[in-house]
């Protein structure tokens, strides 16, 4: 049998939670000394502007000023991430967790930059002695559920997340994520019940709207799916996932004017991402489709 071409194949693309930093910014640390002081202040200042390596220098002079003040390690450590520098950023995130291994934050963020790296058993373990800090970390709960699932223990992420949803009931974030969990778990329509939820709480919510698109597709309720993805795509015009899932319905749908349309703007978003190949061989086929 004749192969389809793998061009028409592309899945939908749910949306997944972003891990999260206890403290991704700076702002909120700025330490007491004097020179170090001034350094962050103007270390802030080069942030607002863009100008991250600025910033990791203006920071690094201020560690020098006051060496042992670990709410500038942690600020500079944060900038470091940002910077990409995440080697670097995870051994002072470990420096100040062994000064002060009851503060959870610190773990959450060490945590956070290994994720980042992929090393998903490490920050398992960091997110645990987060929560062996703070049992009701939200920061902590949400990321360990998140690596977990990335982890394709399931299971345990549900359990992880139904504990941040007793902590935090009314989060949208918890609901979103308890969702996209039960759709790893082929549990979907409890995944529409819990990203109709992340919506409730927070109605400008477009990743949770592209997830209950996805969902709905998944149970061949394309009018819904469709009605979600218009709603998105008011909210976010310019949201590539967007546009992605609205290409690919529409494509489902034949219509090929409207997917031809949204695959471009997608394309125009995206030039270079892992989907965009297959999305250029689409539109070339539904561009020859209707000639």
């Amino acid at each position: 049998m004749k192969k389809k071409p793998r061009a028409a194949q592309p899945a939908p693309r749910a949306s997944q939670p972003a891990p999260r930093a206890s403290q991704p910014a700076p702002r909120a640390s700025i330490p007491t000394a004097g020179g170090a002081e001034d350094l962050a202040r103007r270390a802030q200042s080069r942030v607002d502007a863009g100008d991250v390596e600025g910033a990791c220098v203006l920071y690094e002079q201020a560690i020098e000023a006051s060496p042992r003040d670990l709410k500038l390690l942690n600020n500079l450590a944060c900038i470091y991430v940002r910077a990409g520098r995440l080697r670097e950023a995870e051994a002072i995130f470990r420096d100040v967790t062994r000064a002060q291994p009851e503060n959870p934050s610190p773990w959450n963020n060490l945590g956070f930059v290994q994720m980042q790296k992929g090393e998903n058993g490490k920050a398992i373990r960091s997110f645990r002695l987060a929560l062996r800090a703070n049992p009701r970390d939200l920061e902590a709960l949400l990321n360990l559920g998140m690596v977990q699932s990335l982890a394709r223990r399931h299971t345990q992420a549900l359990e992880t997340l139904l504990a941040a949803k007793q902590v935090a009931p009314e989060s949208a974030d918890v609901a979103n994520s308890i969702g996209c969990v039960y759709r790893h778990l082929d549990r979907l329509d409890d995944a529409v019940e819990s990203f109709r939820l992340a919506i409730a709480k927070n109605p400008l919510d477009v990743e949770a709207r592209n997830n209950l698109a996805c969902t709905y597709r998944a149970l061949d309720r394309t009018d819904e799916a469709l009605a979600v993805l218009e709603e998105a795509e008011v909210l976010d015009p310019a949201n590539e996932v967007v546009h992605y899932n609205l290409g690919m319905l529409y494509a489902s749908m034949r219509h090929r004017r409207e997917a031809i349309q949204h695959l471009t703007r997608y394309l125009t978003l995206n030039e270079t991402g892992p989907y965009a190949d297959d999305v250029r061989g689409l539109v070339r086929q539904l561009e020859g489709a209707t000639r």
